[in-house]
């Protein structure tokens, strides 16, 4: 049974991902986010190796992070945010937050 810290959102958001494959090979692509959270999501789509470990970078608009891969399977990439990085689907995740709770408005102080 999985245990997770936070709940994932269902999503289909395109990123840019690069780094350096198992070969040692440099490459950038772009992928599908198909599930996310604030600390990190599933990434599908990808075509080079990966290892359990491998730092990558991945750009959503603007926005460009560090992850750390979890686990890599049949294109299939879970990954993890770095601390300290930003989150980048963050709003995204609480529009939906907002209106699961019936549209009332969140806010933070940061």
């Amino acid at each position: 049974m999985e245990r997770r810290a936070e709940d994932r959102l269902p999503a289909q958001l395109s990123v840019n991902i690069a780094g350096v494959d198992a070969n040692g090979q440099t490459y950038r692509q772009i992928v599908s986010a198909r599930s996310v959270s604030l600390s990190g999501g599933l990434l599908t789509g990808v075509r080079q190796q990966l290892r359990c470990g491998d730092l990558i970078v991945l750009q959503r608009d603007r926005l460009i992070a560090r992850f750390r891969v979890i686990w890599f399977r049949d294109g299939q990439v879970a990954v993890q945010k770095l601390r300290n990085e930003p989150c980048l689907w963050e709003e995204m995740l609480e529009t939906s937050s907002q209106l699961a709770a019936g549209g009332s408005r969140q806010t933070s102080l940061s």
